[in-house]
């Protein structure tokens, strides 16, 4: 299994308390990396961005990990750490080995039929709609909306668990406030 061979990689770098083994992710604003916290046998993964980034990209960064640090559900991503070093700040995230429900349910649809490319079965999406459900109805319950919400924003592991990911956009909801 490739995540056995990673957990005895030799690091890239050392990067805060965590070894980087390899670049898995680049996005609009920043990298995603592999890594592995120094002396422990587990692999999470490294979002980052540079400091020196614009300031509405900082405040999203830093709200990201401000709303799942409130979070605990098992289809949100879990978060584990925020820190910066040499002008980066990073969140430190569990590690998901599989593929975004875009990729997941035409693979899924493939598999039965290798020639069919016509879009998902309805089957096939409707497995993966209630733990987006309970997912959004927990959000939803400690006032914070994803607003984001699209399959590439969907893991599906390896084991079938569905995890939804990238709250840069969520907006904690004031209830304070008069319609």
């Amino acid at each position: 299994m490739e995540d056995e061979n990673l957990l005895t990689r030799a690091p890239l770098r050392t990067c805060g308390n965590y070894e980087i083994l390899k670049g898995i992710a680049t996005g609009g604003m920043g990298r995603v990396f592999l890594a592995r916290p120094v002396g422990q046998n587990r692999l999470v993964a490294i979002k980052t961005i540079r400091s020196a980034s614009e300031e509405k990209n900082l405040l999203r960064f830093k709200r990201e990990y401000r709303v799942l640090s409130q979070l605990d559900h098992p289809n949100i991503i879990r978060v584990y750490d925020f820190f910066s070093e040499e002008n980066y700040l990073y969140i430190v995230m569990e590690y998901l080995n599989g593929t975004n429900l875009d990729e997941k349910v035409f693979a899924d649809n493939r598999q039965r039929d290798p020639s069919n490319l016509d879009p998902p079965a309805l089957q096939s999406i409707l497995r993966y709609a209630m733990p987006i459900g309970q997912a959004l109805s927990y959000i939803h319950s400690h006032r914070i909306v994803h607003r984001d919400m699209k399959p590439s924003n969907i893991m599906v592991t390896e084991q079938g668990r569905v995890v939804l990911l990238d709250f840069g956009l969520g907006k904690e909801l004031d209830m304070s406030v008069g319609h």
